[in-house]
């Protein structure tokens, strides 16, 4: 079976890749993992191919919620031209931030959209599969699509759900995590260094990160975040409950 975890950016893309290796036991391909899937308009997009027994996972990071549903289309027109039921990606994840009012439903919209420019209908919930009837006269190209906006509860990115996390397990760290937010909100509100709210969000977890491992600081970030043994959080096991499916 193939499959293919679709997310925003590099934050996502990063704990993704840590925690399916972690987790459910998933190995890169190859050398560094590089993806064979390249889908149009996406050169510069992070990508990393993982097997597991017979079974193939790509993780995708979009570069940005707005390149999301055009990613899906390729890969659904990806399925429509296969041969073989090898080239086909059963399993999609759509991973995305919560960080709207209306974000839920724009991004079931968006899904319904794309699901409507190859011809076919969806109807999608936050964490639940849903599948979708793809005709291919060479193979079955159905697929089940899972989308995941998180925080699930409330509005947020996933730097928002990873603080949050951080901040259930140790009241100290929530002491830190909430002086360090009231920081951020206060540079914030004078729009001098952080003038967009993804800005903000991110200053939140790279404050805390520079506080509670100051040394660790000049490492990539991407680093610190595999530091962290995500799979003991309850709040992260069961956002990624799911991700057991793909293999």
């Amino acid at each position: 079976m193939r499959s293919i975890i679709i997310c925003e950016g590099s934050t996502d893309f990063t704990l993704l890749q840590y925690y399916m290796k972690k987790v459910h036991s998933w190995s890169e391909c190859g050398k560094g993992g590089k993806s064979t899937f390249n889908p149009k308009g996406f050169d510069k997009s992070k990508s990393r191919d993982f097997s597991k027994n017979e079974n193939l996972l790509t993780i995708i990071s979009a570069g940005g919620c707005a390149g999301m549903p055009n990613l899906l289309l390729q890969i659904l027109l990806r399925n429509l031209a296969s041969m073989n039921d090898d080239e086909i990606y059963s399993k999609v994840v759509y991973l995305t931030d919560n960080d709207e009012e209306q974000t839920k439903e724009d991004v079931f919209s968006n899904l319904k959209k794309v699901c409507g420019e190859v011809g076919v209908c969806g109807e999608f919930a936050n964490n639940e599969w849903s599948e979708v009837e793809l005709e291919n006269k060479f193979c079955d190209a159905k697929v089940e699509i899972l989308p995941l906006v998180i925080p699930f509860n409330e509005k947020g990115a996933l730097e928002t759900f990873l603080l949050e996390t951080l901040r259930k397990n140790n009241e100290y760290d929530a002491s830190v995590i909430d002086r360090g937010n009231a920081f951020v909100d206060m540079i914030a509100s004078e729009k001098c260094y952080l003038k967009h709210r993804r800005d903000v969000v991110k200053a939140k977890l790279n404050l805390f990160f520079s506080v509670k491992t100051p040394a660790e600081q000049f490492a990539m970030r991407q680093d610190i975040l595999k530091n962290i043994a995500w799979e003991e959080y309850e709040n992260v096991q069961m956002c990624f409950k799911e991700l057991a499916n793909l293999g």
